[in-house]
């Protein structure tokens, strides 16, 4: 296990994806969705400052190549086209009152997003559903089965969403079904997931600040962790595999909330698998 490289200087990094060999990722506090390239250059792709989502969430990709991009206090997805123009995709509001959050979209293009479901600082856990959206622009949701769904990724025909405030992994089939769950730690929060070229599915535990991984036979073995009891503690929130490369890039803050939003504690480490 060996550090390759690290961004550092971002406010909260999200939904972080790869794309064409490239590392796609939201810094939700900051409002930018921004790209990182093998040359190590960081560019930002949108920006709130240019009529952007306030605090961008999930990323995607339609088959065509146009970006979608989470407006998780909107609840609306936000498209990119090829030369930059943002319009509105598909409006989630009325659907919801309270924000989106992470989405995946699969190969024939449909959005699969998740949302809060409820307050967390104020009101019990509730169960929600996860929104999709065809690339028609037609709307349907699952089963209301879930509880704060966040991260979301499929390997082969097993898609799976992790439920933060129950440390839980749903594994759900095509139509959107429970077909396993996994439970986690008490009090690891799941966060972002993605799963490898192997089927293993890496868990970014947001409230243990560690990454972990769900292993063939259903084992969790740690990968990395910080050392809490000694440092300002940090969360890591988020986790991408490029299974062509065999790296794994994971995003990381300052678990205090208020803090990392008023300054720049967020950061990227990039590792080799092995």
């Amino acid at each position: 296990m060996k550090t390759l490289f690290e961004i550092e200087g971002l406010g909260f990094p999200e939904a972080l994806r790869w794309h064409q060999g490239d590392l796609w990722f939201s810094d939700m506090f900051r409002g930018k969705v921004m790209r990182w390239s093998v040359d190590k250059k960081l560019e930002t792709i949108v920006d709130a400052k240019s009529n952007g989502p306030v605090m961008p969430g999930g990323l995607g990709w339609l088959p065509n190549g146009d970006l979608i991009v989470v407006d998780c206090n909107e609840a609306k997805l936000i498209r990119r086209s090829a030369t930059g123009a943002l319009t509105v995709y598909a409006d989630l509001s009325d659907l919801t009152k309270f924000p989106l959050n992470d989405m995946f979209i699969d190969k024939s293009g449909v959005a699969w997003v998740g949302g809060y479901g409820f307050d967390p600082e104020s009101q019990a856990r509730t169960l929600s559903p996860l929104y999709k959206v065809a690339v028609d622009g037609q709307i349907t949701t699952t089963k209301p089965q879930f509880v704060f769904p966040n991260g979301c990724d499929q390997y082969q025909d097993l898609f799976a969403v992790a439920e933060t405030f129950i440390d839980q992994i749903s594994y759900l089939n095509r139509d959107g079904d429970i077909v396993k769950k996994y439970q986690l730690p008490a009090g690891s929060g799941p966060d972002g997931i993605s799963f490898d070229g192997q089927g293993r599915l890496f868990v970014a535990s947001a409230f243990l600040g560690s990454l972990d991984f769900i292993d063939n036979k259903d084992n969790l073995v740690n990968f990395f962790r910080f050392d809490n009891s000694t440092t300002s503690s940090r969360g890591i929130y988020d986790c991408a595999i490029n299974a062509e490369t065999g790296i794994v890039a994971f995003a990381s803050a300052s678990s205090d909330e208020k803090y990392a939003m008023e300054h720049d504690t967020g950061s990227i480490t990039f590792m080799e698998l092995t």
